[in-house]
């Protein structure tokens, strides 16, 4: 027979279980909301993002519509209440901006806030993205026609099926950049500090090329184009594709640079 002390360890033991089980539940749990916009745009608008938390996907879309969703997620209902997405429309620009309460800000130095927020656009292919930026999260790019500047810290970008002029700026994260087409006085900066750059151009592309890194190496045999090695650290490429009338500059500190045909 159990004596009363048995017992009583045993229970101790059960309840022990039941909240070690119960900890990490807690620790999971979240809370999320959701929010829509809609407006409908011309070829003067332009549009911008300023996210702090959190994945953007942006694509192409038929008609005048500009349609955002903005998932909001936090860990609990304390930091939720303090994160918001602000909406601004200035001078025919559209800009979108992550608040993370009183303190928050583009590195949320000094706020603990868990609050994140993810965006999936959808607009026509003729507004320009005039600034599409985050720090923790990846972004996407599909179909835009028209300028595109775009900017993480941690993260990687991904254009797909994009032309006009782009500026690509990354610290800790890879690149990656489709362009239907380049040629004419079409532009494209694309850096990054630690991360590989790849961009895929079209068989008729038009364009002068300079890349330089430092710890990695330059890849453009699709076009003819071959890399100088450094005496020491880093390689660089100065080139053409075709006639060289675009320009084309990629940067790396710590990745590899690859140019190939689509």
């Amino acid at each position: 027979m159990k004596s009363q002390l048995q017992i009583n360890s045993y229970r101790a033991y059960k309840a022990l279980i039941v909240l070690t089980v119960l900890i990490p539940a807690l620790a999971l749990a979240t809370v999320s909301k959701e929010q829509n916009w809609a407006f409908s745009v011309d070829e003067n608008t332009k549009f911008s993002i300023d996210n702090v938390n959190g994945d953007i996907k942006i694509s192409a879309a038929d008609g005048d519509q500009l349609l955002v969703t903005a998932k909001l997620k936090a860990d609990n209902e304390k930091d939720m209440e303090s994160l918001r997405v602000d909406v601004k429309e200035s001078d025919g620009e559209i800009i979108f901006k992550t608040i993370h309460g009183e303190s928050g800000g583009w590195f949320n130095w000094g706020n603990s806030n868990s609050g994140e927020v993810e965006f999936t656009v959808t607009l026509p292919a003729y507004v320009p993205l005039k600034s599409i930026g985050t720090v923790n999260g990846d972004v996407e790019i599909t179909g835009i026609k028209v300028s595109t500047q775009v900017s993480t810290v941690n993260g990687d970008l991904e254009l797909n099926g994009v032309t006009g002029n782009t500026t690509l700026d990354n610290v800790n994260g890879d690149i990656s950049v489709e362009f239907l087409s380049f040629s004419g006085s079409q532009e494209a900066s694309i850096q990054t500090v630690n991360g590989t750059v790849v961009v895929y151009l079209p068989a008729d592309a038009s364009t002068k090329v300079n890349a330089e890194t430092v710890n990695g190496s330059i890849r453009a045999s699709d076009f003819d184009l071959k890399a100088s090695e450094g005496s020491f650290v880093g390689s660089s490429l100065d080139g053409k594709i075709g006639s060289g009338s675009a320009t084309l500059s990629l940067t790396t500190v710590n990745g590899s640079i690859k140019v190939k045909g689509t």
